[in-house]
């Protein structure tokens, strides 16, 4: 798995401006940006959900607790829906 770390040594940048183009900043050059997203996609690069995380101090995400003395999900359409 690549990580932003190896993307700015095979472009020979810093990886703050590789952050900066995969995050589609508008302070980094064209051809570098280009040059950055073709190494990305080359190597199937997908940033790391929970560096993100750390990093926006938030994860999005939305925890859902199940009871076991409750009806099913699966009986009831309108709570699957919501979920």
């Amino acid at each position: 798995m690549i990580t932003i770390k190896d993307i700015a040594q095979y472009t020979n940048v810093s990886v703050s401006t590789v952050s900066k183009a995969l995050n589609n900043k508008p302070d980094i050059g064209k051809e570098t940006k280009k040059k950055i997203l073709e190494i990305a996609r080359k190597h199937n690069f997908t940033p790391h959900a929970f560096g993100k995380a750390l990093k926006k101090q938030t994860s999005e995400n939305i925890g859902v607790l199940f009871c076991r003395d409750l009806h099913s999900l699966s009986g009831n359409p309108f709570d699957s829906r919501v979920l």
